[in-house]
């Protein structure tokens, strides 16, 4: 399931470095080239809870292999597609297979480990991703340069297949849930809802609605972050990659053990600290690249990216205990859809907005250096702020669950 949650996430950021050598090879248009990308994510968010629900009724390992193998499929065609219009249509086959990955393994996480080490698992499947994010663009551009575009997706095959064999086994799921020990640590309140109760249920939309406002932060920061380095500090494009490389690893360390302190303390808990280190890295993005330049952005990077971590641990665990069995599926979709959604958005509003301060600097006799500080420093705030805007959304979350249970009278 690692791999399953590596490979989606290599899936997203391995075309990214290709992008200029895709345009020059097909002949087409910077903006056009996005749409190797573009078309991954967009498929992937439109069919997150088709594939989740799929999953609930075919059976999640049956839907997983499925899914594995679609994404094979559709990466060997990417490789050998002979025009653009192909690449475009293979790799929205790809992001279909790609939300298999992302979704699947959350629900059949919650089918293998019960509820008393949920949270671990949930942390592996985060730092998987991670991992994935971070070795994307340096995979890529190696592959890229020794031997052409073809190899960035020929590159994943392998992978994809030690996952599917993996993938193929028995599986031992656990026993229904009937008061499992410790359970009560995790998440507290009414469980095993359906698919409508899902969404009806305040905690889990909540859960949701922290999703994609955190997905929508962390973004900006891939999104703004290199456009800051370049023009604000004056990074070269290797520097950008090593910067920009820390988080993901920083991740890829803090998912393993934000995943056992969900287990020791709670969701709940978990969720609300996450949050908390996620605002004070959001507003050290803010100040210190200012005071310390480069040395402070990386600081800043070391504080947001463990609160990420935890946060994304608790809050799939305490979303996914929501869920019964039969609607596993459709619940990891719906996260997976929420995450989706708020990637885009951060893509989108994010970058727009750190574009026109920008601009606006620029055109009021700014240099490009004052201009790229207070474009990062503009969307950075806006950031913390959606942050702490999640911080309230859990504590609305977390007393409702405390009025069901009868904490709160």
């Amino acid at each position: 399931m690692t791999l399953a949650a590596l490979l989606a996430a290599l899936g997203t950021s391995i075309a990214n470095v290709a992008l200029p050598s895709l345009a020059r090879e097909f002949a087409v248009a910077p903006a056009q080239a996005q749409w190797v990308v573009l078309s991954y994510l967009l498929s992937m968010t439109a069919t997150a809870v088709q594939v989740g629900r799929l999953g609930d009724r075919l059976g999640r390992q049956r839907t997983l292999v499925m899914g594995m193998g679609v994404f094979l499929i559709a990466t060997l065609a990417c490789a050998a597609a002979p025009s653009f219009a192909t690449l475009i249509g293979a790799r929205a086959v790809q992001g279909v297979g790609a939300a298999v990955l992302v979704a699947l393994p959350l629900a059949l996480a919650r089918d293998l480990g019960g509820t008393t080490r949920l949270g671990a698992v949930m942390g592996a499947l985060g730092a998987a991703a991670a991992v994935g994010t971070s070795l994307g663009p340096a995979a890529g551009g190696l592959l890229l340069e020794l031997w052409g575009w073809q190899s960035m997706f020929y590159g994943v095959v392998p992978v994809g297949l030690a996952a599917l064999a993996l993938l193929s086994r028995p599986l031992a799921l656990a026993l229904p849930d009937t008061g499992t020990p410790g359970s009560s640590a995790i998440v507290r309140g009414p469980v095993r809802l359906g698919t409508l109760g899902l969404l009806r249920d305040w905690p889990f939309t909540a859960a949701l609605i922290m999703n994609l406002l955190v997905a929508t932060v962390m973004m900006s920061t891939l999104i703004v972050g290199p456009f800051f380095l370049a023009a604000g500090l004056g990074l070269s494009v290797g520097s950008i990659g090593l910067a920009m490389a820390l988080g993901p690893a920083v991740a890829a360390v803090s998912g393993v053990l934000a995943g056992r302190v969900v287990d020791r303390r709670g969701a709940t808990w978990s969720t609300a600290v996450g949050l908390g280190i996620m605002v004070a890295g959001m507003l050290a993005l803010v100040s210190l690249p200012v005071l310390l330049g480069l040395a402070g952005y990386l600081i800043a990077l070391v504080i947001l990216t463990p609160g990420y971590q935890l946060f994304l641990a608790a809050n799939n665990t305490a979303a996914l205990m929501k869920a019964s069995r039969e609607t596993r599926g459709a619940a990891s979709g719906l996260l997976s859809l929420s995450r989706n959604l708020g990637l885009i958005a951060g893509a989108s509003v994010m970058g727009a907005l750190y574009g026109a301060v920008f601009d606006d600097v620029v055109a009021s006799g700014g240099g490009a250096t004052g201009a790229a500080f207070g474009g990062a420093q503009m969307a950075f705030a806006l950031g913390a702020g959606f942050v702490g805007l999640a911080l309230a959304v859990a504590w609305s979350g977390a007393r409702t669950t405390r009025l069901a249970t009868g904490e709160v009278r």
